[in-house]
């Protein structure tokens, strides 16, 4: 019986040690993560170079199992590090109403402005519900804005157009 029971303990070991999750499987799933927030448009540069940082320091430590993170993570964290100055964002003109359609193109070409910044231009300037924009990736945001500023652009070929036909009739 005593064999048994510990023949059923080294095998439940031996199950553990194989199927556990290794440190190196985190830092897989990190550098994944990290990859997708590289886009600017759709993700977080911050986060994804804290996350490949991360993933940097644990791929030494990637045979280990994952319940010895905590002894990993002691090592190497305890001491403080310098984080970069942050970038300056840019800022939305004041009156965003009176934006010319070719401000308004600069704005929607440079992926320094922020998607709160953006959802701001296409509420104020076209009157976008805001609610419909939060709801919109950051990318998305941007095509929503350019469409109503599209769609600005041909009502003013429209009215230019009813104006030349208008005069033609009027002489």
């Amino acid at each position: 019986m005593k064999d048994d029971q510990q023949r059923m303990d080294s095998e439940q070991e031996r199950y553990i040690r194989e199927s556990a999750l290794l440190i190196g499987d985190l830092v897989h799933y990190l550098s994944s993560l990290a990859t997708l927030n590289k886009d600017p448009r759709t993700g977080n540069a911050d986060l994804s170079g804290a996350l490949r940082e991360l993933a940097n320091f644990l791929r030494s430590h990637s045979n280990r199992p994952i319940q010895k993170l905590p002894d990993v993570m002691g090592e190497g964290f305890s001491r403080k590090r310098k984080l970069p100055p942050r970038q300056t964002k840019v800022s939305l003109p004041d009156d965003l109403r009176a934006l010319s359609e070719q401000g308004v193109d600069e704005i929607l070409k440079d992926p320094s402005y922020t998607k709160g910044q953006l959802i701001e231009l296409g509420v104020q300037r076209f009157g976008i519900s805001q609610s419909k924009l939060m709801r919109l990736r950051k990318d998305e945001v941007c095509e929503s804005v350019r469409a109503a500023l599209n769609h600005e652009r041909s009502l003013g070929v429209i009215s230019q157009e009813a104006r030349r036909g208008e005069d033609q009739r009027s002489s």
